[in-house]
């Protein structure tokens, strides 16, 4: 009798720790579905942040290259062109005074925008570079080539296409970049 009681007693506590570990089973998995679901949504939220990133970056590189183009038409304009009263030659010399007023700070803003502190790692990397040469940088960056820079940054930092070549060699050699390796690879990589 006394076994028969033992038993049922063991067979109860068996039963209720089994019942227990089943529970605790339960919960766990509920756990680990609802740590699924959490993950799942923090890689669909990932997933649209960086989209609507991607977004805004091609809509500042798109303005950008207009920026750009202004900026390369702008030496070409003439004094008699900027003088006139019609209404096409008021919106060139619009675009003409929106150029002029643009400025190596603007784009370092962009780029760090663009590129979260841009300025702040490229000066880290390399503290020797001066402003001229981190502004030659965010430029190269929006894909500006020799000309373009020379354009650009002539009425601003004084200059001429073999300056800015020798700026670009000045930036390579301060990077440790390669006499011929892409510096846009690098800053991008950056």
């Amino acid at each position: 009798m006394i076994i028969t009681i033992y038993s049922i007693i063991v067979y109860q506590k068996s039963m209720k720790q089994k019942t227990e570990l089943e529970k605790v089973k339960k919960e766990n998995d509920e756990k680990m579905l609802e740590l699924e679901n959490i993950r799942q949504h923090v890689y669909v939220m990932q997933e649209l942040f960086n989209r609507r990133d991607n977004e805004m970056k091609t809509m500042y590189l798109e303005k950008i290259g207009l920026i750009k183009e202004m900026a390369l038409l702008a030496p070409r304009f003439k004094d008699d062109l900027l003088k006139s009263n019609t209404d096409e030659e008021k919106l060139i010399r619009k675009m003409h005074d929106i150029v002029k007023k643009l400025n190596s700070q603007k784009f370092t803003e962009i780029a760090n925008e663009l590129y979260p502190n841009f300025t702040e790692k490229l000066k880290k990397l390399c503290g020797e570079l001066d402003d001229k040469e981190i502004c030659i940088c965010c430029l190269i960056l929006f894909d500006f080539n020799n000309e373009e820079l020379n354009l650009f940054l002539n009425h601003r930092l004084k200059g001429s296409l073999n300056t800015i070549q020798n700026k670009k060699s000045a930036i390579r050699r301060k990077l440790n970049i390669p006499p011929y390796g892409d510096v846009k690879n690098y800053l991008e990589n950056l």
